[in-house]
């Protein structure tokens, strides 16, 4: 499960005890709270008020997906983060040629050719950054996706709780010091 202490922050487990009163019961290792499992039954009551305007969560959902999860200026600048190290490579490779057939001042050349390979490195690092948030925008869509399908096939009014539903939907729910809970969808 989700569940994390308003106190400390720590975890709920589930724990299937042998004694039957604990047997449904979340357990906390601060010890402050020990929660019992209603937050599954108020989950389905969230979910049941947030069904009630499906298509506007729908809605919201794809919206939110294609703003947050667009790529196409990531794409734009690994194209010319692309183009510059051609440039790069080619212009390193002319002035190896260059060196080789024309008397240059070693220096001189050095120079030069570190600031190409210079170039080279801050566009290959820049292009990792960008693959890594390209893929980290990916995934955000397939979760998106994969959210809004889970909520156009489930019924407007949830009779028990869901398990998948709550995997996809909840990134954890704080059970703060006063018995309120707080969802991070």
């Amino acid at each position: 499960m989700k569940i994390v202490c308003g106190d400390c922050g720590g975890f709920y487990v589930k724990v299937k005890h042998f004694f039957h009163r604990y047997g449904n019961d979340f357990f906390h290792k601060c010890g402050k709270q020990n929660f019992p499992s209603v937050v599954r039954s108020f989950f389905s009551a969230m979910v049941s008020k947030l069904m009630g305007d499906r298509e506007e969560l729908i809605s919201n959902c794809r919206l939110s997906q294609s703003i947050l999860c667009d790529c196409s200026e990531i794409d734009a600048e690994l194209e010319g983060l692309g183009r510059e190290i051609e440039v790069v490579t080619e212009l390193s490779k002319e002035a190896i040629y260059e060196n080789v057939r024309v008397a240059v001042s070693q220096e001189e050349w050095n120079e030069r050719n570190n600031s190409y390979l210079e170039r080279h490195r801050k566009a290959t690092e820049r292009i990792a950054e960008l693959e890594k948030l390209k893929c980290e925008r990916q995934n955000k869509s397939l979760m998106l996706a994969t959210f809004i399908k889970g909520i156009e096939s489930r019924p407007l009014v949830l009779e028990e709780f869901d398990d998948k539903l709550w995997a996809v939907a909840v990134e954890k729910a704080k059970v703060m010091p006063d018995g309120r809970l707080v969802f991070r969808f």
